[in-house]
């Protein structure tokens, strides 16, 4: 079975998220997302997004719609800020104990590919709600409870230095690369296998076939490259059974 994951672009609509150096929050967050999933097209794995245009959406419902559509992790995309000298990439993971372990392993193998990268990480964390004692701080992981799930902070928006960073032409493509990495390592994704329509008309035929009774081994056949050139020994053999 597939792999079923949330990528939520933070903030949307009236919620700008942050805002430093001509640079918009909810939109770097929803460029990046659209980005993550076309890469996650190359793996057997189904995505769903929370948005997809500038709109309003709750905490809540971005998180819960991990729960709904029964998904294996939730993904929740950001940019940070906090002080102007703060730089690198943050992950906060989930703090419910059911799903604390998967999460933080896949915010430490995103933190790994970062580094791979020649780039900063600031640090992984997670942090208990004050008020809703067992459940997460943070509203939008809260939703997604008992999901496994995370909130990314690629870099900081009001450092000067890494703002250098978004400048480059391909950094959210590269940043697109690194978070698809860093999950489908962590989740065991595999790379989706395209087939020729040759292999797919050879296996369509190899089943009609055997239902007809003209052949008994359809599986041996099914794990064979169809597009192989036929000996001609096995060509007239075959049309001389049929």
């Amino acid at each position: 079975m597939s792999t079923r994951l949330v990528i939520d672009a933070g903030h949307g609509g009236s919620d700008s998220g942050a805002v430093y150096f001509g640079y918009v929050e909810k939109e770097l967050n929803l460029q990046l997302a659209l980005k993550v999933q076309e890469k996650f097209k190359d793996y057997d794995c189904k995505i769903f997004m929370t948005r997809t245009t500038d709109k309003d959406m709750s905490l809540y419902d971005r998180g819960h719609m991990a729960v709904e559509l029964n998904c294996d992790a939730f993904i929740s995309l950001h940019f940070n800020a906090f002080n102007g000298q703060a730089k690198g990439f943050v992950s906060m993971y989930s703090y419910l104990p059911e799903c604390a372990e998967k999460s933080k392993y896949i915010a430490e193998c995103i933190a790994d590919e970062y580094k791979k990268a020649g780039l900063h990480v600031n640090g992984i964390w997670t942090k208990e709600s004050e008020t809703m004692k067992g459940h997460n701080w943070f509203g939008v992981l809260r939703g997604a409870e008992p999901v496994p799930a995370l909130i990314l902070e690629g870099l900081f928006m009001d450092n000067p230095e890494e703002i250098e960073l978004l400048k480059s032409e391909n950094f959210l493509d590269r940043l697109a690369d690194i978070y698809v990495k860093g999950i489908v390592r962590a989740l065991n994704i595999s790379p989706k296998v395209i087939k020729s329509w040759e292999q797919e008309l050879g296996e369509k035929a190899i089943k009609s076939l055997a239902e007809k009774g003209k052949i008994n081994n359809p599986d041996e056949w099914l794990a064979k490259d169809l597009t192989e050139p036929t000996p001609l020994w096995l060509f007239f053999e075959m049309c001389n059974r049929m």
